[in-house]
């Protein structure tokens, strides 16, 4: 059963937020375990409002291994395929990692 709150919160994000609608590419980022119910529930959302939902998860540990691992100049490169992902979402991406990553 998932937590009323998070439900509610998801429909605050989708609803009122990010005004989805019909049609709207909507990118969902999560870096953690933690962050998952609240992905889960706006992708949910995301389709009752009428919009195309697609969720990218990421372990926080693989993240933050790959910022200590990369030279510093490659850190100021944005992935390009990442980039296009993002780039036909209409909304800007947001992430649900609990650790902030």
């Amino acid at each position: 059963m998932v937590d009323s709150r998070i439900v509610e919160h998801a429909k605050v994000l989708v609803r009122h937020s990010t005004k989805v609608m019909k049609g709207d590419n909507v990118l969902i980022v999560v870096t953690d375990r933690g962050g998952m119910p609240l992905a889960v529930e706006v992708y949910k959302e995301t389709v009752v409002a009428g919009g195309s939902p697609l969720i990218i998860a990421t372990p926080g540990d693989a993240v933050r291994g790959h910022y200590k691992l990369v030279p510093e100049d490659y850190l100021k490169i944005f992935p390009k395929h990442y980039f296009e992902i993002s780039r036909l979402s209409k909304l800007p991406r947001k992430g649900c990692g609990s650790d902030g990553v």
